[in-house]
């Protein structure tokens, strides 16, 4: 089976002379144009096209029209079943998101996949969020079908920042504090880990006196 290829057209150029058999693209509101132009792309060389994303999850009509199958919500659960049934020839053109969510054994992430053309930061993300308590509109996605705050597991959490090489390290999440008892059990097994680290929260969290 050929290796995946992942490309970032923040840090590096995407090549269109290839023939894939399939193609994911992630779809922002900020290039919704440009994913459709690939997607359309790819389906005139008879590529299966998938698109998932916030903007997706958002106008999922819109985006049906480019692509043969959409994802609506995070993919931890419902892209390992997408896998299972594209390869059996079966499918779907829209996969929704369960009613059960979990990030429990999602596998290590691929980082052999990904070119370090970024900044000297390594990234994490280890929990979703809820709309009820952040009003972006990443959180109102990743909200879909209204579950609460569900996280990794600490001990995996841990296990994760301590395969990163460097120093640095950025957590990707939307609201690092908002699983209180999370946050606190992440930050103090990352006691002598000796990592530089930033994240984002709630200013609400913070006058709260969440971070100590």
């Amino acid at each position: 089976m050929t290796m995946p290829v992942i490309v970032d057209e923040h840090v590096e150029q995407l090549g269109l002379g290839d023939e894939p058999d399939l193609v994911v693209i992630q779809v922002y509101i900020t290039n919704a144009y440009r994913a459709y132009k690939i997607a359309d792309h790819y389906r005139g060389k008879n590529a299966f096209v998938c698109l998932g994303g916030l903007h997706v999850t958002a106008l999922p009509d819109e985006a049906a029209v480019h692509a043969d199958a959409i994802f609506l919500g995070p993919g931890e659960q419902t892209f390992p079943q997408f896998l299972k049934d594209f390869l059996a020839g079966r499918a779907a053109a829209r996969l929704h998101i369960g009613s059960s969510r979990t990030l429990d054994r999602v596998p290590p992430i691929r980082r052999d996949l990904i070119r370090r053309n970024y900044t000297s930061s390594l990234t994490l993300s280890s929990l979703r969020a809820d709309a009820r308590n952040i009003a972006t509109s990443v959180t109102r996605m990743h909200s879909f079908k209204g579950q609460r705050f569900y996280t990794q597991r600490v001990d995996d959490a841990l296990a994760e920042i301590d395969r990163l090489p460097g120093r640095h390290l950025y957590f990707l999440d939307d609201h690092l504090l908002g699983d209180r008892r999370f946050a606190e059990e992440l930050f103090e097994g990352m006691k002598g880990m000796r990592r530089l680290f930033q994240g984002a929260a709630t200013v609400d969290s913070i006058l709260r006196g969440d971070l100590d």
